[in-house]
Protein backbone atom coordinates (compact mmCIF):
# COMPACT_ATOMS: atom_id res chain seq x y z
CA UNK A 1 0.00 0.00 0.00
CA UNK A 2 1.30 3.42 -0.89
CA UNK A 3 1.08 5.60 2.22
CA UNK A 4 1.57 9.33 2.06
CA UNK A 5 3.52 10.13 5.20
CA UNK A 6 4.08 13.76 4.31
CA UNK A 7 0.89 15.54 5.22
CA UNK A 8 1.91 19.15 5.66
CA UNK A 9 -0.26 20.95 8.18
CA UNK A 10 -2.04 18.49 10.49
CA UNK A 11 -5.83 18.84 10.71
CA UNK A 12 -7.01 19.89 14.15
CA UNK A 13 -10.52 18.44 14.28
CA UNK A 14 -11.91 14.94 13.82
CA UNK A 15 -14.14 16.24 11.06
CA UNK A 16 -11.13 17.62 9.21
CA UNK A 17 -9.27 14.36 9.67
CA UNK A 18 -12.12 12.44 8.05
CA UNK A 19 -12.35 14.99 5.23
CA UNK A 20 -8.61 14.61 4.67
CA UNK A 21 -9.00 10.82 4.41
CA UNK A 22 -11.86 11.18 1.93
CA UNK A 23 -10.00 13.64 -0.32
CA UNK A 24 -6.62 11.90 -0.13
CA UNK A 25 -7.17 8.11 -0.04
CA UNK A 26 -3.53 7.39 0.81
CA UNK A 27 -3.13 10.12 3.44
CA UNK A 28 -3.44 7.61 6.29
CA UNK A 29 -2.58 3.98 6.70
CA UNK A 30 -5.26 1.35 7.54
CA UNK A 31 -3.93 1.30 11.11
CA UNK A 32 -4.46 5.03 11.46
CA UNK A 33 -7.94 4.73 9.99
CA UNK A 34 -8.75 2.10 12.61
CA UNK A 35 -7.54 4.46 15.34
CA UNK A 36 -9.86 7.13 13.99
CA UNK A 37 -12.72 4.67 14.16
CA UNK A 38 -11.91 3.97 17.78
CA UNK A 39 -11.93 7.69 18.46
CA UNK A 40 -15.44 7.87 17.05
CA UNK A 41 -16.78 5.42 19.62
CA UNK A 42 -19.36 7.30 21.64
CA UNK A 43 -18.07 5.80 24.87
CA UNK A 44 -14.47 6.79 24.26
CA UNK A 45 -15.55 10.29 23.30
CA UNK A 46 -16.99 10.91 26.71
CA UNK A 47 -14.40 9.25 28.94
CA UNK A 48 -11.43 11.40 27.98
CA UNK A 49 -10.96 14.35 30.36
CA UNK A 50 -10.79 17.84 29.00
CA UNK A 51 -7.32 19.23 28.56
CA UNK A 52 -6.31 22.70 29.52
CA UNK A 53 -7.35 23.83 26.06
CA UNK A 54 -10.83 22.39 26.61
CA UNK A 55 -10.38 19.45 24.23
CA UNK A 56 -10.63 15.67 24.52
CA UNK A 57 -7.48 13.84 23.46
CA UNK A 58 -7.63 10.04 23.09
CA UNK A 59 -4.47 8.25 24.15
CA UNK A 60 -4.70 5.73 21.28
CA UNK A 61 -3.94 8.30 18.59
CA UNK A 62 -0.41 9.38 17.68
CA UNK A 63 1.05 12.14 19.78
CA UNK A 64 1.55 14.47 16.82
CA UNK A 65 -2.23 14.45 16.19
CA UNK A 66 -3.83 17.26 18.10
CA UNK A 67 -7.54 16.48 17.68
CA UNK A 68 -10.17 18.89 18.84
CA UNK A 69 -13.37 17.00 19.67
CA UNK A 70 -15.33 19.65 21.48
CA UNK A 71 -18.39 19.01 23.61
CA UNK A 72 -20.71 18.51 20.64
CA UNK A 73 -18.67 15.52 19.41
CA UNK A 74 -19.70 13.57 22.47
CA UNK A 75 -23.07 13.13 20.79
CA UNK A 76 -23.47 9.34 20.18
CA UNK A 77 -25.35 9.99 16.93
CA UNK A 78 -22.46 12.02 15.53
CA UNK A 79 -19.99 9.39 16.70
CA UNK A 80 -21.86 6.64 14.85
CA UNK A 81 -22.01 8.84 11.76
CA UNK A 82 -18.23 9.24 11.72
CA UNK A 83 -17.77 5.51 12.27
CA UNK A 84 -20.01 4.82 9.29
CA UNK A 85 -17.96 7.15 7.11
CA UNK A 86 -14.68 5.62 8.18
CA UNK A 87 -15.90 2.06 7.68
CA UNK A 88 -15.38 2.34 3.93
CA UNK A 89 -11.74 3.27 4.46
CA UNK A 90 -11.10 0.05 6.39
CA UNK A 91 -12.56 -2.32 3.76
CA UNK A 92 -10.38 -5.33 2.77
CA UNK A 93 -9.83 -4.01 -0.77
CA UNK A 94 -7.89 -1.06 0.68
CA UNK A 95 -5.29 -3.57 1.82
CA UNK A 96 -4.51 -4.50 -1.79
CA UNK A 97 -1.32 -2.91 -3.12
CA UNK A 98 -1.90 -0.12 -5.60
CA UNK A 99 0.04 -2.04 -8.24
CA UNK A 100 -2.36 -4.98 -7.96
CA UNK A 101 -5.38 -2.67 -8.17
CA UNK A 102 -4.01 -1.17 -11.37
CA UNK A 103 -3.62 -4.62 -12.91
CA UNK A 104 -7.29 -5.31 -12.14
CA UNK A 105 -8.31 -1.91 -13.51
CA UNK A 106 -6.44 -2.49 -16.78
CA UNK A 107 -8.13 -5.85 -17.21
CA UNK A 108 -11.54 -4.21 -16.75
CA UNK A 109 -10.85 -1.14 -18.90
CA UNK A 110 -9.82 -2.88 -22.10
CA UNK A 111 -12.24 -0.72 -24.11
CA UNK A 112 -14.35 2.33 -23.31
CA UNK A 113 -17.35 2.67 -25.64
CA UNK A 114 -18.32 6.24 -26.49
CA UNK A 115 -21.36 6.23 -28.75
CA UNK A 116 -23.72 8.73 -30.27
CA UNK A 117 -26.44 6.90 -32.17
CA UNK A 118 -30.08 7.15 -33.20
CA UNK A 119 -31.22 4.10 -31.28
CA UNK A 120 -31.32 4.39 -27.48
CA UNK A 121 -30.83 0.62 -27.21
CA UNK A 122 -27.04 0.90 -27.31
CA UNK A 123 -25.65 1.44 -23.82
CA UNK A 124 -22.43 3.23 -23.08
CA UNK A 125 -19.75 1.03 -21.63
CA UNK A 126 -17.30 3.24 -19.78
CA UNK A 127 -15.57 1.09 -17.16
CA UNK A 128 -13.01 3.72 -16.24
CA UNK A 129 -15.77 6.18 -15.30
CA UNK A 130 -17.54 3.46 -13.33
CA UNK A 131 -14.37 2.76 -11.39
CA UNK A 132 -13.88 6.45 -10.73
CA UNK A 133 -17.37 6.82 -9.30
CA UNK A 134 -16.95 3.95 -6.83
CA UNK A 135 -14.88 5.73 -4.20
CA UNK A 136 -12.36 8.51 -3.79
CA UNK A 137 -9.44 6.10 -3.76
CA UNK A 138 -10.40 4.51 -7.06
CA UNK A 139 -11.17 7.87 -8.59
CA UNK A 140 -7.71 9.11 -7.69
CA UNK A 141 -6.09 6.03 -9.18
CA UNK A 142 -8.17 6.21 -12.36
CA UNK A 143 -7.54 9.92 -12.87
CA UNK A 144 -3.79 9.58 -12.38
CA UNK A 145 -3.42 6.56 -14.71
CA UNK A 146 -3.41 7.71 -18.37
CA UNK A 147 -3.35 4.18 -19.79
CA UNK A 148 -6.88 3.51 -18.45
CA UNK A 149 -8.20 6.29 -20.71
CA UNK A 150 -6.26 5.36 -23.82
CA UNK A 151 -8.48 2.55 -25.22
CA UNK A 152 -11.34 4.37 -26.92
CA UNK A 153 -14.10 2.84 -29.03
CA UNK A 154 -16.06 5.54 -30.87
CA UNK A 155 -19.40 4.65 -32.49
CA UNK A 156 -21.34 7.28 -34.44
CA UNK A 157 -24.45 6.04 -36.22
CA UNK A 158 -27.05 8.43 -37.63
CA UNK A 159 -29.20 8.02 -40.70
CA UNK A 160 -29.30 11.80 -40.96
CA UNK A 161 -27.61 14.68 -39.19
CA UNK A 162 -28.15 14.40 -35.41
CA UNK A 163 -31.15 16.39 -34.25
CA UNK A 164 -30.16 16.38 -30.60
CA UNK A 165 -27.36 18.93 -30.74
CA UNK A 166 -26.88 18.85 -26.97
CA UNK A 167 -26.30 15.09 -26.95
CA UNK A 168 -23.71 15.36 -29.70
CA UNK A 169 -22.02 18.23 -27.86
CA UNK A 170 -21.85 16.13 -24.69
CA UNK A 171 -20.44 13.27 -26.73
CA UNK A 172 -17.60 15.50 -27.98
CA UNK A 173 -16.94 16.75 -24.45
CA UNK A 174 -16.69 13.17 -23.23
CA UNK A 175 -14.32 12.30 -26.05
CA UNK A 176 -12.24 15.36 -25.23
CA UNK A 177 -12.14 14.23 -21.58
CA UNK A 178 -10.74 10.82 -22.52
CA UNK A 179 -8.16 12.31 -24.87
CA UNK A 180 -7.07 14.78 -22.22
CA UNK A 181 -6.77 12.30 -19.36
CA UNK A 182 -4.82 9.86 -21.53
CA UNK A 183 -2.10 12.56 -21.61
CA UNK A 184 0.77 11.33 -23.81
CA UNK A 185 -0.06 7.63 -23.56
CA UNK A 186 -0.30 5.69 -26.88
CA UNK A 187 -3.91 5.44 -28.05
CA UNK A 188 -5.94 2.40 -29.09
CA UNK A 189 -8.68 3.70 -31.41
CA UNK A 190 -11.68 1.67 -32.61
CA UNK A 191 -13.78 3.78 -34.98
CA UNK A 192 -17.26 2.53 -35.97
CA UNK A 193 -19.01 4.82 -38.46
CA UNK A 194 -21.82 3.16 -40.47
CA UNK A 195 -23.62 5.17 -43.13
CA UNK A 196 -22.55 7.08 -46.22
CA UNK A 197 -22.47 10.65 -44.90
CA UNK A 198 -18.93 11.39 -43.77
CA UNK A 199 -19.85 14.86 -42.47
CA UNK A 200 -21.76 13.46 -39.49
CA UNK A 201 -18.70 11.95 -37.84
CA UNK A 202 -16.28 14.63 -39.03
CA UNK A 203 -16.19 16.67 -35.74
CA UNK A 204 -15.38 13.61 -33.63
CA UNK A 205 -12.80 12.32 -36.09
CA UNK A 206 -11.21 15.76 -36.15
CA UNK A 207 -10.70 15.52 -32.38
CA UNK A 208 -9.12 12.09 -32.76
CA UNK A 209 -6.81 13.28 -35.53
CA UNK A 210 -5.48 16.03 -33.28
CA UNK A 211 -3.79 13.18 -31.41
CA UNK A 212 -2.90 11.04 -34.45
CA UNK A 213 0.78 11.00 -33.52
CA UNK A 214 -0.18 8.95 -30.44
CA UNK A 215 -2.21 6.31 -32.32
CA UNK A 216 -0.70 2.88 -31.75
CA UNK A 217 -3.61 0.68 -32.89
CA UNK A 218 -6.40 1.72 -35.25
CA UNK A 219 -9.46 -0.29 -36.24
CA UNK A 220 -12.10 0.98 -38.66
CA UNK A 221 -15.56 -0.40 -39.37
CA UNK A 222 -17.81 1.46 -41.78
CA UNK A 223 -19.45 1.65 -45.18
CA UNK A 224 -17.13 4.27 -46.67
CA UNK A 225 -13.48 4.04 -47.54
CA UNK A 226 -11.20 5.21 -44.77
CA UNK A 227 -9.92 7.96 -47.08
CA UNK A 228 -13.41 9.54 -46.87
CA UNK A 229 -12.81 10.18 -43.17
CA UNK A 230 -9.05 10.72 -42.98
CA UNK A 231 -7.35 13.04 -45.43
CA UNK A 232 -3.77 12.80 -46.64
CA UNK A 233 -0.85 14.35 -44.83
CA UNK A 234 -1.34 13.19 -41.24
CA UNK A 235 1.64 11.76 -39.38
CA UNK A 236 1.08 8.52 -37.50
CA UNK A 237 4.43 8.28 -35.77
CA UNK A 238 3.62 5.45 -33.34
CA UNK A 239 1.00 3.53 -35.35
CA UNK A 240 1.90 -0.17 -35.40
CA UNK A 241 -1.29 -2.01 -36.39
CA UNK A 242 -4.24 -1.25 -38.70
CA UNK A 243 -7.38 -3.37 -38.82
CA UNK A 244 -10.10 -2.68 -41.40
CA UNK A 245 -13.57 -4.19 -41.44
CA UNK A 246 -15.60 -2.93 -44.37
CA UNK A 247 -17.74 -4.30 -47.16
CA UNK A 248 -15.82 -2.36 -49.81
CA UNK A 249 -13.22 -5.07 -50.22
CA UNK A 250 -11.91 -3.90 -53.56
CA UNK A 251 -11.84 -0.16 -52.90
CA UNK A 252 -9.90 0.10 -49.65
CA UNK A 253 -6.76 2.15 -50.09
CA UNK A 254 -3.99 3.03 -47.71
CA UNK A 255 -2.93 6.51 -48.80
CA UNK A 256 -3.96 8.15 -45.47
CA UNK A 257 -1.39 6.00 -43.67
CA UNK A 258 1.51 6.70 -45.99
CA UNK A 259 3.28 8.50 -43.13
CA UNK A 260 3.29 5.67 -40.62
CA UNK A 261 6.97 4.72 -40.34
CA UNK A 262 6.44 2.12 -37.57
CA UNK A 263 3.50 0.25 -39.14
CA UNK A 264 4.09 -3.46 -38.55
CA UNK A 265 0.74 -5.25 -38.99
CA UNK A 266 -2.12 -4.81 -41.45
CA UNK A 267 -5.44 -6.68 -41.18
CA UNK A 268 -7.57 -5.83 -44.19
CA UNK A 269 -10.31 -7.56 -46.22
CA UNK A 270 -9.14 -5.91 -49.41
CA UNK A 271 -5.86 -4.07 -49.69
CA UNK A 272 -4.44 -2.02 -52.55
CA UNK A 273 -0.71 -1.53 -52.18
CA UNK A 274 -0.60 2.11 -53.23
CA UNK A 275 2.24 3.10 -50.90
CA UNK A 276 5.68 1.84 -49.99
CA UNK A 277 5.48 -0.16 -46.76
CA UNK A 278 7.71 1.06 -43.92
CA UNK A 279 10.87 -0.88 -43.05
CA UNK A 280 9.27 -2.42 -39.94
CA UNK A 281 6.26 -3.83 -41.82
CA UNK A 282 6.08 -7.50 -40.78
CA UNK A 283 2.47 -8.73 -40.70
CA UNK A 284 -0.45 -8.74 -43.11
CA UNK A 285 -3.88 -10.37 -43.05
CA UNK A 286 -5.66 -9.78 -46.36
CA UNK A 287 -8.55 -11.16 -48.37
CA UNK A 288 -7.72 -9.90 -51.81
CA UNK A 289 -7.03 -11.01 -55.34
CA UNK A 290 -3.56 -9.50 -55.21
CA UNK A 291 -1.09 -12.26 -55.95
CA UNK A 292 1.00 -13.60 -53.12
CA UNK A 293 4.10 -12.95 -55.21
CA UNK A 294 3.17 -9.27 -55.47
CA UNK A 295 2.69 -9.07 -51.70
CA UNK A 296 6.09 -10.53 -50.84
CA UNK A 297 7.80 -8.32 -53.42
CA UNK A 298 6.24 -5.14 -52.09
CA UNK A 299 6.76 -6.23 -48.46
CA UNK A 300 10.10 -8.10 -48.38
CA UNK A 301 10.35 -8.02 -44.55
CA UNK A 302 7.05 -9.82 -43.92
CA UNK A 303 7.09 -12.15 -40.91
CA UNK A 304 3.36 -12.98 -40.56
CA UNK A 305 0.91 -13.49 -43.44
CA UNK A 306 -2.72 -14.57 -43.62
CA UNK A 307 -3.98 -15.07 -47.18
CA UNK A 308 -7.60 -15.75 -48.17
CA UNK A 309 -8.09 -15.29 -51.89
CA UNK A 310 -6.22 -16.70 -54.83
CA UNK A 311 -5.24 -14.97 -58.05
CA UNK A 312 -3.79 -18.05 -59.79
CA UNK A 313 -6.03 -19.34 -62.55
CA UNK A 314 -3.98 -22.03 -64.30
CA UNK A 315 -3.37 -25.04 -62.02
CA UNK A 316 -1.62 -26.99 -64.79
CA UNK A 317 1.39 -24.65 -64.66
CA UNK A 318 1.94 -24.77 -60.90
CA UNK A 319 4.96 -27.08 -61.00
CA UNK A 320 6.57 -25.40 -64.02
CA UNK A 321 7.66 -22.26 -62.19
CA UNK A 322 10.73 -21.85 -60.02
CA UNK A 323 10.10 -21.39 -56.33
CA UNK A 324 10.41 -17.94 -54.79
CA UNK A 325 12.19 -17.91 -51.43
CA UNK A 326 10.80 -15.65 -48.70
CA UNK A 327 13.55 -15.53 -46.11
CA UNK A 328 11.93 -13.67 -43.20
CA UNK A 329 8.43 -15.18 -43.10
CA UNK A 330 7.77 -16.88 -39.75
CA UNK A 331 3.97 -17.30 -39.67
CA UNK A 332 1.70 -18.30 -42.58
CA UNK A 333 -2.08 -18.72 -42.37
CA UNK A 334 -4.03 -19.94 -45.39
CA UNK A 335 -7.81 -19.55 -45.32
CA UNK A 336 -9.71 -21.59 -47.89
CA UNK A 337 -13.08 -20.53 -49.32
CA UNK A 338 -14.39 -23.85 -50.58
CA UNK A 339 -17.57 -22.28 -51.93
CA UNK A 340 -15.47 -20.64 -54.64
CA UNK A 341 -13.70 -23.06 -56.95
CA UNK A 342 -10.91 -20.63 -57.77
CA UNK A 343 -10.02 -20.04 -54.13
CA UNK A 344 -9.53 -23.77 -53.62
CA UNK A 345 -6.31 -23.35 -55.64
CA UNK A 346 -4.86 -20.91 -53.11
CA UNK A 347 -3.07 -23.58 -51.10
CA UNK A 348 -1.77 -25.26 -54.27
CA UNK A 349 -0.46 -21.93 -55.48
CA UNK A 350 1.47 -21.13 -52.29
CA UNK A 351 2.79 -24.66 -51.75
CA UNK A 352 4.07 -24.90 -55.31
CA UNK A 353 5.47 -21.42 -55.84
CA UNK A 354 7.17 -20.50 -52.56
CA UNK A 355 9.57 -21.74 -49.93
CA UNK A 356 9.89 -20.32 -46.43
CA UNK A 357 13.13 -21.49 -44.78
CA UNK A 358 12.41 -19.53 -41.56
CA UNK A 359 8.76 -20.63 -41.21
CA UNK A 360 7.77 -21.58 -37.63
CA UNK A 361 3.93 -21.49 -37.76
CA UNK A 362 1.69 -22.96 -40.47
CA UNK A 363 -2.10 -22.79 -40.24
CA UNK A 364 -4.53 -24.05 -42.90
CA UNK A 365 -8.23 -23.55 -42.29
CA UNK A 366 -11.54 -23.56 -44.15
CA UNK A 367 -13.45 -20.29 -43.75
CA UNK A 368 -16.53 -21.01 -45.89
CA UNK A 369 -16.68 -24.80 -45.85
CA UNK A 370 -18.28 -27.00 -48.46
CA UNK A 371 -18.41 -30.09 -46.21
CA UNK A 372 -14.76 -30.71 -46.98
CA UNK A 373 -15.55 -32.57 -50.18
CA UNK A 374 -14.35 -30.06 -52.75
CA UNK A 375 -10.79 -29.78 -51.41
CA UNK A 376 -8.50 -32.75 -51.94
CA UNK A 377 -5.27 -32.65 -49.97
CA UNK A 378 -2.36 -31.89 -52.38
CA UNK A 379 -0.03 -34.63 -51.17
CA UNK A 380 2.75 -34.16 -53.76
CA UNK A 381 2.75 -30.37 -53.49
CA UNK A 382 2.85 -30.51 -49.72
CA UNK A 383 5.69 -33.03 -49.81
CA UNK A 384 7.79 -30.77 -52.05
CA UNK A 385 6.89 -27.76 -49.92
CA UNK A 386 8.02 -29.45 -46.70
CA UNK A 387 11.37 -30.33 -48.25
CA UNK A 388 12.27 -26.63 -48.22
CA UNK A 389 10.15 -25.19 -45.41
CA UNK A 390 9.62 -27.76 -42.66
CA UNK A 391 12.86 -27.59 -40.72
CA UNK A 392 11.80 -24.99 -38.14
CA UNK A 393 8.00 -25.38 -38.07
CA UNK A 394 6.98 -25.66 -34.41
CA UNK A 395 3.22 -25.03 -34.75
CA UNK A 396 0.88 -26.78 -37.19
CA UNK A 397 -2.87 -26.09 -37.29
CA UNK A 398 -5.51 -27.77 -39.50
CA UNK A 399 -9.14 -26.64 -39.26
CA UNK A 400 -11.82 -28.16 -41.45
CA UNK A 401 -9.36 -29.49 -44.02
CA UNK A 402 -10.08 -32.80 -45.73
CA UNK A 403 -7.02 -34.99 -45.21
CA UNK A 404 -6.72 -38.72 -44.61
CA UNK A 405 -4.98 -40.19 -41.59
CA UNK A 406 -2.16 -41.57 -43.74
CA UNK A 407 -1.60 -38.18 -45.40
CA UNK A 408 -1.61 -36.46 -42.02
CA UNK A 409 0.82 -39.04 -40.66
CA UNK A 410 3.20 -38.28 -43.52
CA UNK A 411 2.93 -34.56 -42.81
CA UNK A 412 3.65 -35.06 -39.10
CA UNK A 413 6.68 -37.25 -39.82
CA UNK A 414 8.02 -34.44 -42.01
CA UNK A 415 7.90 -31.91 -39.15
CA UNK A 416 10.78 -32.85 -36.83
CA UNK A 417 10.61 -29.60 -34.81
CA UNK A 418 6.84 -29.62 -34.24
CA UNK A 419 5.83 -28.71 -30.67
CA UNK A 420 2.22 -27.52 -30.97
CA UNK A 421 -0.39 -29.52 -32.90
CA UNK A 422 -4.00 -28.37 -33.34
CA UNK A 423 -6.50 -30.36 -35.44
CA UNK A 424 -10.21 -29.64 -35.91
CA UNK A 425 -12.64 -31.60 -38.09
CA UNK A 426 -15.28 -28.86 -38.08
CA UNK A 427 -17.67 -28.98 -41.08
CA UNK A 428 -16.22 -32.24 -42.35
CA UNK A 429 -18.35 -35.27 -43.06
CA UNK A 430 -18.06 -38.04 -40.47
CA UNK A 431 -16.09 -40.26 -42.83
CA UNK A 432 -13.72 -37.41 -43.76
CA UNK A 433 -12.42 -36.60 -40.28
CA UNK A 434 -8.65 -36.99 -39.79
CA UNK A 435 -9.19 -37.52 -36.04
CA UNK A 436 -9.36 -41.31 -35.95
CA UNK A 437 -8.15 -44.09 -33.69
CA UNK A 438 -5.25 -44.61 -36.09
CA UNK A 439 -4.11 -41.01 -35.61
CA UNK A 440 -4.34 -41.32 -31.82
CA UNK A 441 -2.34 -44.54 -31.79
CA UNK A 442 0.20 -42.92 -34.10
CA UNK A 443 1.06 -40.42 -31.35
CA UNK A 444 1.75 -43.17 -28.79
CA UNK A 445 5.29 -43.22 -27.47
CA UNK A 446 7.09 -46.27 -26.15
CA UNK A 447 10.80 -46.74 -25.35
CA UNK A 448 10.62 -50.21 -26.92
CA UNK A 449 9.77 -48.83 -30.37
CA UNK A 450 12.57 -49.24 -32.88
CA UNK A 451 11.35 -46.81 -35.53
CA UNK A 452 11.35 -43.04 -35.22
CA UNK A 453 8.47 -41.63 -33.20
CA UNK A 454 5.99 -39.20 -34.75
CA UNK A 455 6.32 -35.63 -33.43
CA UNK A 456 8.99 -36.40 -30.81
CA UNK A 457 9.04 -32.80 -29.51
CA UNK A 458 5.27 -32.50 -29.02
CA UNK A 459 4.44 -30.30 -26.02
CA UNK A 460 0.92 -29.08 -26.74
CA UNK A 461 -1.94 -31.07 -28.30
CA UNK A 462 -5.40 -29.68 -29.12
CA UNK A 463 -8.18 -31.72 -30.77
CA UNK A 464 -11.64 -30.40 -31.68
CA UNK A 465 -13.87 -33.36 -32.49
CA UNK A 466 -17.30 -32.98 -34.12
CA UNK A 467 -17.99 -36.69 -34.61
CA UNK A 468 -19.78 -39.31 -32.52
CA UNK A 469 -17.22 -42.05 -31.89
CA UNK A 470 -13.95 -41.29 -30.13
CA UNK A 471 -11.61 -43.79 -28.48
CA UNK A 472 -11.28 -42.20 -25.04
CA UNK A 473 -9.27 -45.10 -23.62
CA UNK A 474 -6.64 -44.98 -26.37
CA UNK A 475 -6.37 -41.21 -26.04
CA UNK A 476 -5.78 -41.47 -22.29
CA UNK A 477 -3.04 -44.06 -22.85
CA UNK A 478 -1.35 -41.79 -25.42
CA UNK A 479 -1.40 -38.82 -23.04
CA UNK A 480 0.14 -40.90 -20.26
CA UNK A 481 2.83 -42.23 -22.59
CA UNK A 482 3.78 -38.68 -23.60
CA UNK A 483 3.86 -37.33 -20.06
CA UNK A 484 7.04 -38.09 -18.15
CA UNK A 485 6.51 -37.62 -14.44
CA UNK A 486 9.72 -35.75 -13.66
CA UNK A 487 11.88 -33.48 -15.77
CA UNK A 488 15.11 -35.35 -15.02
CA UNK A 489 13.64 -38.46 -16.66
CA UNK A 490 13.51 -36.65 -20.02
CA UNK A 491 17.30 -36.66 -20.30
CA UNK A 492 18.44 -39.35 -22.64
CA UNK A 493 14.96 -39.99 -24.06
CA UNK A 494 13.89 -39.27 -27.62
CA UNK A 495 10.63 -37.59 -26.67
CA UNK A 496 9.62 -34.29 -25.07
CA UNK A 497 7.33 -34.14 -22.06
CA UNK A 498 3.72 -33.24 -22.98
CA UNK A 499 2.78 -29.99 -21.21
CA UNK A 500 -0.79 -29.19 -22.34
CA UNK A 501 -3.74 -31.23 -23.66
CA UNK A 502 -7.04 -29.73 -24.85
CA UNK A 503 -9.86 -32.00 -26.07
CA UNK A 504 -13.20 -30.50 -27.07
CA UNK A 505 -16.28 -32.52 -28.07
CA UNK A 506 -19.04 -30.84 -30.07
CA UNK A 507 -21.43 -33.75 -30.66
CA UNK A 508 -20.91 -36.17 -27.78
CA UNK A 509 -20.70 -36.32 -24.01
CA UNK A 510 -17.50 -36.55 -22.02
CA UNK A 511 -16.92 -39.87 -20.30
CA UNK A 512 -15.45 -38.39 -17.13
CA UNK A 513 -14.64 -41.76 -15.63
CA UNK A 514 -12.19 -42.57 -18.42
CA UNK A 515 -10.21 -39.37 -17.86
CA UNK A 516 -10.25 -39.47 -14.05
CA UNK A 517 -6.90 -41.24 -13.88
CA UNK A 518 -5.31 -38.32 -15.77
CA UNK A 519 -6.03 -35.94 -12.88
CA UNK A 520 -2.78 -37.03 -11.26
CA UNK A 521 -0.96 -35.55 -14.26
CA UNK A 522 -2.66 -32.23 -13.57
CA UNK A 523 -1.32 -32.24 -10.05
CA UNK A 524 2.15 -32.71 -11.50
CA UNK A 525 1.86 -29.59 -13.63
CA UNK A 526 0.27 -30.65 -16.93
CA UNK A 527 -2.63 -28.56 -18.24
CA UNK A 528 -5.55 -30.89 -19.06
CA UNK A 529 -8.91 -29.72 -20.40
CA UNK A 530 -11.59 -32.14 -21.63
CA UNK A 531 -14.93 -30.41 -22.26
CA UNK A 532 -18.15 -30.51 -24.23
CA UNK A 533 -19.46 -27.80 -26.54
CA UNK A 534 -20.91 -24.99 -24.44
CA UNK A 535 -19.44 -26.42 -21.26
CA UNK A 536 -17.02 -24.29 -19.28
CA UNK A 537 -13.58 -25.84 -18.92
Amino acid sequence: MLVNTVRGQQPRSLKNLISQARLEPFAYSPEEIEELRQACNEKSLTRYPLSSAGTHKPKSLPRNWSISFGVRHSDPILGRQYKRILKGFSSPIRKLPTELLLIIFHDVCQWNLLHCVDSPADLSFLPVLSLGSTCIQWRTLATLTPSLWSCIQVKIAFKKSPKNVKAFTNFKLLLRLFLGRSKEWPLMIDLIVPGEDHKIAAPAIKLLLQHCRRWEYFRYEGDLRISAHIALGFHFDTLREICMKTENYNTQRLEPFARAPNLATLVMPGATFDFTPPPFFQGIDVCTGTSFLCIVKVCPTLANVTKCKCSWSDPSNLLRHARTTVDDLHSLRIRLHETEEKDCLLMDHILAMFSFPALTELEIMTVLPGQGSSRIWPLKLFHSFLETSSRWITKFVLRGVRISTSELAFALRSLPSLMHLHISDKSLALDRSPITRSLICLLYWSPERDHMHVVPRLRSLCLEFYGDFFDDTAFGIVVQSRRVAYADQVEGLRVECLQAVVLRFFARKVDKGVYEHLRSLQRRGMMLMVSEMGQAP
